[in-house]
């Protein structure tokens, strides 16, 4: 007779515990979660990448683009310290357009960095 925090396994008619069957149950969870996550934030990035030439107007999208999205937060690089300014003014706009893509996203960063 089997005491109530085992049962027999499957795989080898071994005696496993009911702690071990709940440790692999959520590792899988774990797994299916962290992949789902991931999944997610590469569509948000790519719907990113689609959509943002459209948010600015042609000048703008020239000199700006988007470098990256990481926790709500997308990261952009910008060509000059005037189209930085000027993207800036324009943030709380361009922010709400964002918002459009994705409800995940919270902010705009806009930087100094090498168009890619």
């Amino acid at each position: 007779m089997l005491r109530s925090e085992q049962i027999p396994s499957r795989k080898n008619k071994k005696l496993i515990r009911y702690s071990e069957i709940f440790v692999d149950n959520i590792k899988d969870i774990v797994r299916r979660v962290i992949g789902e996550m991931a999944e997610q934030k590469v569509d948000i990035s790519h719907k990113l990448q689609e959509c943002w030439p459209k948010m600015l107007e042609s000048a703008e999208a020239a000199h700006a683009q988007v470098a990256g999205y990481r926790e709500g937060i997308v990261y952009v690089h910008v060509d000059s310290p005037a189209w930085l300014y000027q993207l800036n003014t324009k943030k709380k706009k361009i922010l709400q357009k964002l918002k459009l893509v994705s409800s995940e996203i919270k902010d705009v960063r806009f930087k100094l960095g090498e168009q890619g």
